[in-house]
């Protein structure tokens, strides 16, 4: 048995559908991305250099990239439906 398996089992997480599992991991990698984030800024200005102008420009940017993908997204998940 892999070890993955195994921890699901230990945890007590073994009944639940694989989607689930799959569904998880990807909202916890979302969410460590977007808590990175609001230290971005400081990141920019303190030890890059950058100014604030700059740094509002790419975070901005990362806000809006953020806005444009959601309904490319919406339509990848409609042409490639239910796989998992």
């Amino acid at each position: 048995m892999n070890p993955i398996a195994t921890l699901l089992r230990a945890l007590g997480g073994g009944g639940l559908p694989r989607t689930y599992w799959v569904l998880w991991v990807g909202t916890f990698v979302n969410r460590l991305g977007s808590f990175v984030a609001p230290f971005l800024a400081l990141y920019l200005t303190r030890e890059r250099g950058f100014s604030v102008e700059q740094t509002g420009l790419v975070v901005s940017l990362n806000g809006a990239g953020a806005v444009l993908a959601a309904p490319l997204g919406g339509m990848l998940a409609d042409r490639v439906g239910r796989r998992i």
